[in-house]
């Protein structure tokens, strides 16, 4: 009896022991990091698995972290092989889908979503509805109107699948899908301007120098693609008014003096 009430003991402290060490591995392990700071502008707050923080360049921002934005702050997060802009006074929570791509869910404001080298099936999503990014640059809002919050998904690269439950649509480049409650998700011209990459980038050392990195200041802070300038002036309808065209100037010229006209020359043109 004494021989096995020792074995017992033994036993439950060596169980003992192992869930203590198991417990504590779990204590100090990490959460699921979604991407690092690659940018940013102003203060910028996480709340999360890694606790109520202040972002800097390089900070992980991990699977359950809430990011918010304030009246004067960006931030880009590089997530993998995506890029997003979230805009100021915008909150987006972070996670990762089951494939381990990067999972947006777009609480307030405004975010773009860069995917440049088209690995993985992110997914951007707000109130309900949401959009496959593979490939695309898409922006995503949280509108307010009457009838309540509602999201809307823009795309100017490559077609942007959204779905809200059973309903899907497909919107191509340059549109937007808005999906208002109680209406069925529809689509409408996108507007011109996009959300501006912010070029308060991090050093590259400490967030795009690395193994495995897909930007480059380049390919993040690429510029808007033509058509999106204002245009140029054209040319003056109406040759430059003379001198001599005021009456009583007394000029009697009929031209201005030194200038002399050259007779039309034949390229063949």
């Amino acid at each position: 009896m004494t021989i096995r009430t020792h074995a017992l003991r033994g036993a439950r402290a060596l169980l003992c022991g192992l869930a203590a060490s198991a417990l504590s591995s779990a204590a100090v392990a990490e959460p699921a990091v979604v991407g690092h700071v690659a940018a940013i502008r102003g203060q910028v707050q996480a709340e999360g698995p890694g606790g109520s923080r202040t972002l800097s360049c390089g900070d992980a921002v991990y699977a359950g972290d809430s990011v918010t934005t304030g009246v004067d702050s960006t931030v880009g997060i590089a997530a993998q092989d995506a890029y997003a802009q979230l805009d100021s006074n915008a909150t987006v929570e972070a996670g990762l889908t089951d494939q381990g791509a990067a999972d947006l869910e777009l609480r307030k404001g405004r975010i773009r979503v860069i995917d440049r080298l088209e690995g993985e099936n992110h997914r951007l999503g707000a109130i309900g509805s949401q959009a496959r990014v593979h490939g695309n640059d898409a922006e995503a809002y949280v509108l307010a109107e009457k009838v309540g919050p509602y999201p809307m998904f823009c795309e100017w690269d490559e077609p942007l699948p959204v779905s809200r439950g059973q309903e899907t649509l497909l919107a191509p480049p340059g549109t937007c899908a808005i999906a208002k409650p109680n209406e069925p998700i529809y689509g409408a011209p996108a507007h011109d301007e996009r959300l501006p990459i912010d070029g308060a980038g991090c050093p590259t050392d400490v967030v795009m120098g690395g193994p495995g990195d897909h930007f480059t200041p380049t390919d993040v802070a690429a510029p808007p693609p033509p058509g999106f300038a204002p245009p140029l002036p054209g040319p003056p309808l109406l040759p430059p008014a003379s001198p001599c065209d005021d009456p009583g100037s007394g000029c009697t010229a009929s031209k201005p003096l030194g200038v002399i006209e050259q007779p039309p020359i034949d390229t063949g043109f």
